[in-house]
């Protein structure tokens, strides 16, 4: 007597090896047992009166025998950074886990000030949002640019002078402090 159970999803299939010269015909019986995974699983290994991973495997059926075949999902996993600026990334679907094969829509979103530059990693191009079909582990890394131009200020000393020593007849404060001033006319 053989007992066959499946974790996960797939299944066993049976091929009877060689039968003993017995009038019974289950005991003495040598049974090939080969694992095959549904899509998107993974064969892991038995469990029971048959161990390890070895597939297919033969077990002689010389009293019940009860054995597990145990699958797996074959999981992906994808792994986000931002390399340069400010932004984020986003994955639709968002999913706890993804398999091997699924396909994913992943998405820079910059920060206020910023614009989307490239990608590096699994996927280096230029569109901000691609779609791909995953492969195990996969890595995504975006860079932003600032968009605002760098602010170039002139700093003064206490008698209202530049730092080249001329003056300025009217000074309007930058953000970021008042020891620092844009020049609107020079005098």
């Amino acid at each position: 007597d053989l007992s066959l159970e499946i974790q996960g999803e797939g299944r066993v299939r049976e091929e009877v090896v060689e039968t003993a010269a017995k009038a019974e015909y289950d005991h003495g019986t040598t049974v090939q047992l080969t694992a095959e995974a549904a899509d998107g699983w993974d064969f892991v290994g038995w469990e029971g009166d048959l161990e390890g991973s070895e597939n297919p495997q033969t077990i002689t059926i010389d009293q019940p025998k009860q054995v597990t075949a145990i699958f797996e999902p074959n999981e992906a996993s994808i792994v986000t950074s931002v390399g340069a600026g400010e932004g984020e990334i986003r994955i639709e679907p968002e999913k706890e886990i993804y398999l091997i094969g699924d396909e994913v829509t992943v998405t820079a979103v910059p920060a206020e000030n910023f614009r989307f530059d490239s990608w590096e990693g699994d996927f280096e191009g230029e569109e901000a949002s691609f779609t791909v079909e995953l492969e195990g582990e996969m890595t995504f890394t975006v860079n932003f640019t600032n968009v605002l131009l760098p602010l170039w200020a002139m700093g003064y000393n206490h008698n209202g002078q530049l730092g080249d020593g001329t003056r300025v007849s009217k000074q309007t404060p930058v953000q970021g402090g008042s020891s620092f001033f844009e020049v609107a006319n020079v005098a």
